[in-house]
């Protein structure tokens, strides 16, 4: 059986079991349902009066493969841009160094720990930058983008903290965009974020279940909490989009 029809094989159960309890899943183009999305709430926040507020957890330098670039570099918001490597977080800085309203963190984020250690192709031999996993294992899959087997991978030591403990340092109420790519961590992030306090408007994050590095079961359940939460959510090939209908529509 090939690995295309294993992993619509998947789907379908995924699909199936999220359709028995009353979730709707959606094939939607990448790109345009989530930039729409987020445009629709920035307009919403326009009405409001206020900023449009993002989380970024997983910044990378910024540019490369980021896919809220063109967005926050195009409107008027504030953000908290996170990413723990620290030749990449310069990167980041310098990306970011004219937006004044972009916080800008060099950590991990953790439900748990204040440090850890994330796993990364060696920069001395791969070309490839922002890519870092708490599994070392993952690292497999990346091969092809990073050019760096795992004899080429090694460990950074970190500090680290809750994406509750960030939101609260900076004094947010509301997220607008919660947008995250850890290579691995983000099922544990969804699972361990506030919901009812921070109620994000449109949530991204990567599922991982083609990667290996989240089970069926995890991503079932991630899914689940957040249809509970009133969240619609679309699936696509790398990523899960979930998103309030009311906070894209009309004020809050």
């Amino acid at each position: 059986m090939s690995f295309k029809i294993r992993r619509r094989a998947l789907t379908r159960r995924i699909a199936t079991a999220l359709t028995s309890l009353g979730v709707v899943i959606e094939r939607t183009g990448k790109s345009e349902t989530f930039d729409a999305l987020i445009e629709r709430r920035y307009r919403v926040t326009k009405r409001e009066n206020r900023p449009f507020f993002f989380l970024q957890i997983g910044a990378n330098d910024g540019i490369n493969h980021d896919p809220i670039h063109a967005f926050v570099t195009s409107h008027d918001v504030a953000g908290i841009v996170i990413e723990p490597l620290p030749d990449v977080f310069e990167k980041l800085c310098h990306t970011y160094r004219r937006y004044p309203h972009i916080e800008k963190l060099n950590i991990a984020i953790h439900n748990n720990a204040d440090r850890i250690t994330l796993y990364r192709p060696d920069p001395l031999l791969s070309k490839s930058t922002g890519v870092a996993s708490v599994h070392r294992h993952h690292l497999e899959h990346s091969e092809k983008r990073t050019g760096v087997g795992l004899d080429g991978v090694i460990p950074v030591d970190v500090p680290a903290k809750s994406a509750a403990a960030v939101l609260r340092d900076a004094q947010i109420e509301h997220v607008d965009l919660l947008q995250i790519d850890t290579e691995g961590y983000d099922i544990e992030i969804i699972k361990g974020f506030d919901l009812e306090q921070w109620q994000p408007s449109v949530i991204r994050f990567e599922h991982g279940i083609y990667s290996g590095t989240s089970t069926r079961d995890e991503l079932l359940g991630a899914l689940i909490r957040l249809y509970e939460h009133g969240y619609s959510v679309a699936m696509e090939r790398v990523d899960a989009l979930a998103w309030m209908q009311d906070d894209i529509k009309r004020r809050r």
